[in-house]
């Protein structure tokens, strides 16, 4: 979730593989290069994620980094379309991941559901295919945070 101007794992699930990627709880990563953060970003007022990542800084992590705001802006229209980020080794070589947001109205909170593993099985027939997964279970999510306040 959204935690000063950066991603906060709060859940994670690890995989059965033994070449996985980890999700620590408590590891924080930045907005601009993560799925995650992309899907986060994607659903905050254009003012309010311009600004968080100019406070930030665009650090470039690997050669597919987005370092500029104009092209993280043009991401984010394409995330709000397809309700969906993917990350293309932009946070780490070797590493793909796909997320979906969610937003608690009544909390006023944001947060994202991702999936995430190395390249050689996150292929990109397999990522489509993933996001969706990532949207239902946002989806279910968001119900589900819904109906436990009524």
């Amino acid at each position: 979730m959204l935690s000063n101007d950066e991603v906060v794992i709060i859940a994670a699930v690890e995989s059965t593989h033994q070449l996985h990627t980890r999700g620590d709880i408590g590891t924080r990563w930045p907005l601009h290069c993560t799925s995650l953060g992309k899907a986060i970003l994607s659903v905050l007022p254009p003012d309010e994620a311009k600004q968080i990542v100019q406070r930030h800084g665009m650090s470039k992590f690997t050669g597919r980094t987005l370092s500029s705001w104009e092209r993280l802006s043009g991401e984010l229209e394409t995330v709000r379309s397809m309700r969906y980020a993917i990350d293309l080794e932009e946070n780490e070589c070797g590493v793909r991941c796909v997320a979906a947001p969610m937003i608690d109205e009544l909390r006023g909170s944001v947060a994202a559901i991702s999936i995430s593993g190395p390249k050689v099985r996150l292929e990109d027939n397999r990522l489509a295919q993933l996001a969706e997964q990532a949207v239902a279970a946002a989806k279910r999510l968001e119900s589900y945070s819904m109906l436990e306040t009524s």
